[in-house]
């Protein structure tokens, strides 16, 4: 049977693992929203640029072919920039899906290990 002393290492120990883990989820998170947030900031400047490029072409337009086929060409690196920018989002979130499987097992074990010492 635990003493008094045990009891209250036992507690302080338990509380301790779970602000550590509350601790590395925040940051997870942090890290993560950050990392999103500049992807998504990175797709709004490359529509605006596209919508700057667009305008300056029509400005400097002498015939209606050389605007359709330049507009398809900004089109088509407009849509390879968002797709790619799109494949790095689901990247980003598919990575702190793992590191959030990770810190849950972590923390799960811990948890775990802690209920079998004390039992």
């Amino acid at each position: 049977m635990m003493d008094n002393k045990e009891t209250l290492n036992m507690i302080n120990d338990a509380t301790k693992n779970t602000f550590d883990s509350l601790r590395q989820l925040g940051e997870l998170q942090l890290n993560t929203w950050n990392q999103i947030v500049d992807k998504q900031q990175s797709m709004f400047n490359s529509a605006v640029k596209s919508s700057i490029a667009q305008g300056e072409l029509l400005k400097d337009a002498k015939n209606i072919q050389d605007v359709t086929t330049a507009q398809v060409d900004l089109n088509s690196k407009l849509v390879e920039d968002m797709t790619l920018q799109s494949r790095q989002s689901v990247e980003i979130i598919k990575k702190a899906g793992e590191d959030f499987q990770k810190l849950a097992e972590k923390s799960i074990k811990t948890a775990t290990d802690k209920v079998k010492k004390a039992a």
